[in-house]
Parts: C-alpha cells; structure tokens; sequence
C-alpha cells in the first residue's frame, strides 16, 4: 500500500497530468480518462478496468482498494487533484475500455446527433446500459464521452458498452436496409407507443436545442414522436428522459 501524506504527498506534476486528461483530446491521445468518486471508481473497478493511478482519501480507506496499490491522501491533498466543489473519496485514472465488436443484428443501436451536453450524454450511456443496448453511436458534433461531466453522468456505465463517434450520415448510408431506424422527431404524428418495435433495430435521437440533421431523416425508415401527456406541459424533453423511455420501449 502506497501512503503519501503531507507537503509532498503529489507533485504539481501529478497535477497537471490529471488537469491534462479532463480534457477530450489529451484523453483520448493517452488512452486514460479521469473518473471522480468513491461510487463511479468502485463501479469501474467492479467492471474489470485495471487503475493506471489510484487515489484514496486516507480517512476514507477500505479493503476494497487494497489489491490496487492505491495512494492515500489527505483531504487537502485530494481537493488539488479533484475538479469537483469536494474532495470524492477515491480519483481514478483509468485506461479507456475496448470492446469486441458485436454485430448490428445484435440488439438495440442508440445514436445521437449534436448531443452536446456531456451531462446528458453521460446519463444516456447509463440508460443505454442498463436496458442492454449493444453501441452508442454518436455524431462528430456531441459532447466526448471520457470528460469529467459525461463520466460522472455514466456512473460508470461506461465500462459496459462502447460508444463511437462518427460522421452519421455516412453511417446510416452503410446502415443494413432491413434493420429499422426509428427517429425521434418532434412534431411527428406518429406517436411511438402505437409501433410495434423488435430488436434489431436503432434509435436515432437529436439535441434539445436543434432536432436531428435533416440530412439523416431520408436514411430513417419510421419517425415518432413522444406526445405530452394528457395534462402535460413544456417546450420539450429531455433527450436523456427521451433516451430513456425510447429504450423500454425497444426493450419490450
């Protein structure tokens, strides 16, 4: 077990490498991404993913991180690694997951186009896992996956299933003509709760602010809506909310 405490327990070294890894390019150039709190590090560790560093409150210690080799700090010292307001538990940097590819015909596909809110994105992922969905496909124009508010929104989820970027409209050119894509568009007249939807099949979802490229509605074989309720309210919904309930519903 590694216990640095005191005036040196980390460099400004150790710093700004962590600084560095909050943002999507450096992460993505080092393979590491940086999660934050005792629940999301527990969680990635529980999916197999193997620390390159790990940090302990010193007060917050358990057994649990003790075949990791983890570095205890003091609070003070974890708040000078931390990007949150408070100290978490335990900060992990950890090696970003590859996944064995899984056919289309396999499952549910969630894509996302100009999902810029890595807080949404983050909370999509932990749905998309939780109900099974086999890939997050996702336009050029979202938020990363691997910055610190997405890996927080995730909960670790992201250790489960892969996420993708790419230019959609050339995925959805290759997209196999008898898998259906299903688009959430509002004001479409066809409310989703009347179609029938079996797996496999994908989920096409836009951003809050700007809808889907109207450029990848030709490429879609069905668009639907989620209607308001029958005392509902509001200007829209929230595309992690959308993303949620579109995922029961394949899921059926």
């Amino acid at each position: 077990m590694n216990l640095r405490e005191g005036k040196n327990a980390i460099t400004r070294a150790d710093v700004q490498w962590i600084k560095g890894l909050r943002q999507a390019g450096e992460a993505r150039k080092q393979g590491l991404f940086v999660a934050e709190g005792g629940k999301i590090v527990t969680t990635l560790l529980e999916a197999g993913l193997r620390p390159e560093r790990l940090y302990v409150q010193a007060e917050r210690m358990t057994p649990f991180y003790q075949p990791y080799s983890p570095t205890q700090l003091s609070l003070g010292e974890m708040q000078r690694l931390s990007g949150m307001d408070s100290a978490p538990a335990a900060l992990g940097v950890f090696p970003i997951p590859s996944f064995a590819p899984r056919a289309v015909v396999d499952g549910v596909t969630l894509m996302l186009d100009g999902v810029q809110d890595p807080g949404n994105l983050g909370a999509i992922v932990r749905t998309a896992a939780w109900f099974g969905v086999r890939e997050v496909i996702c336009s050029t124009q979202c938020a990363r996956i691997y910055t610190p508010k997405a890996v927080q929104g995730s909960m670790g989820a992201l250790a489960y299933l892969p996420v993708r970027y790419t230019d959609l409209e050339d995925e959805l050119t290759r997209w196999p003509a008898e898998i259906p894509i299903y688009a959430a568009v509002m004001g479409a007249t066809t409310d989703y709760r009347q179609v029938t939807c079996t797996a496999p099949c994908a989920i096409l979802l836009g951003s809050e602010g700007h809808g889907l490229n109207p450029n990848l509605l030709p490429r879609v074989q069905q668009q639907i809506s989620i209607p308001l309720g029958p005392n509902g309210h509001g200007e829209s919904l929230n595309v992690a909310a959308a993303a949620a309930l579109l995922c029961g519903w394949a899921m059926r």
